[in-house]
């Protein structure tokens, strides 16, 4: 797939074909209407939900982040994909280690990420 073809909506289209779903198959596996599938594959400019970017990721077993950065909901960078996916098989502990290793090791780049303008996370975090 080119860079061109390498939009949200043929990236789900291309992979729900791949694996034989009809457009209302996945929409039923995911719980919503056909008619949002439809949209999303065809309309490039379309900013689809999170949630239902979350269900058709895994009904397709497609990375989630991926999908996202497709839908410009955050920034594509596959370093920080590969650190989300790893981090999905570890136990609450080695996150706990992982986070407190990056912090620890890059602390200038945390003094203003650790926030998400809802807490403050260097007070209520355990790492």
């Amino acid at each position: 797939m080119n860079e061109q073809d390498r939009s949200l909506g043929n990236v789900i289209a291309s992979q729900r074909e791949k694996l034989g779903l009809t457009q209302r198959q996945l929409a039923r596996e995911v719980n919503i209407n056909h008619a949002t599938i439809s949209r999303i594959e065809r309309n490039p400019d379309i900013v689809a939900d999170p949630s239902t970017l979350k269900g058709i990721a895994e009904a397709l077993k497609l990375d989630y982040h991926f999908l996202l950065s497709l839908n410009n909901t955050i920034e594509d960078n596959k370093d920080m994909r590969i650190i989300a996916r790893a981090s999905k098989s570890m136990s609450e502990p080695e996150r706990v280690k992982m986070m407190k290793l990056l912090r620890n090791e890059f602390s200038r780049a945390f003094d203003h990420a650790d926030s998400d303008d809802l807490i403050d996370t260097k007070e209520s975090d355990s790492y």
